[in-house]
C-alpha cells in the first residue's frame, strides 16, 4: 500500500513538472511513466512499445516521451553501444550511477558504493572548478559477466572437462 501511494505521489510531482514546462498531459505519457515507476530494472524503449501497443501507443510515441522525460531530468538514459536502456531519476536516491552490463544476458546491475561515489564527486568538483564548467550527471557503466552467467559458464566449463 505505501508503495502505491508513493508511486501516486510521484506520478502527481511529475505531473507538475509537465506542467510548469507547457508539457500536455497525455494518457499515452502517464501510461509511459507509469511503467518506468514500476519496473525495477532497466528497460529499453522497445519493451515499454511492447507493453504499452495495446494502449495504442506507438513506437514512435515511445522515443519522443523518453526523449522529453530525459530533457526534464525524470529519466536518465543508459548506453552500451547502440543499446539504450532508460530508468527513472528524479527519485533516484544515488548521486552517482553505477552500473554493470552483463555481457551474457544483457541485464543492467546497480551498483551502489559510496566509497567511489565519494571519489567521483571529489574529482568531479575538482574538475568543475578547474576548468570553471558545471557537471549535470555522472555515470559510470561498465561490461562483465554477472554472477549468474559465470556460475552457469562454470559448470558449463566443469561438465565439459569432465568428459
Amino acid at each position: 500500500m505505501k508503495q502505491k501511494i508513493a508511486n501516486q505521489n510521484h506520478l502527481e510531482r511529475i505531473k507538475m513538472i509537465l506542467k510548469k514546462n507547457n508539457i500536455k498531459i497525455t494518457n499515452q505519457r502517464i501510461e509511459i511513466i507509469n511503467f518506468l515507476m514500476s519496473e525495477k530494472r532497466h528497460v529499453k524503449a522497445e519493451e515499454i512499445y511492447r507493453y504499452l501497443k495495446d494502449y495504442g501507443v506507438g513506437l514512435a510515441t515511445v522515443y519522443r516521451n523518453l526523449e522529453k522525460l530525459k530533457s526534464l531530468g525524470i529519466i536518465t538514459e543508459i548506453n552500451y553501444g547502440k543499446e539504450r536502456y532508460f530508468e527513472m531519476k528524479l527519485f533516484s536516491k544515488k548521486s552517482i550511477k553505477i552500473h554493470m552490463k552483463c555481457e551474457k544476458c544483457d541485464q543492467i546491475i546497480d551498483f551502489y558504493d559510496d566509497e567511489l561515489s565519494f571519489f567521483i564527486l571529489k574529482k568531479k568538483n575538482f574538475y568543475e572548478e578547474q576548468k570553471n564548467i558545471k557537471i549535470k550527471d555522472v555515470s559510470l557503466n561498465m561490461i562483465g559477466i554477472c554472477e549468474e552467467c559465470e556460475n552457469k559458464e562454470e559448470e558449463f566449463n566443469g561438465k565439459t572437462n569432465k568428459t
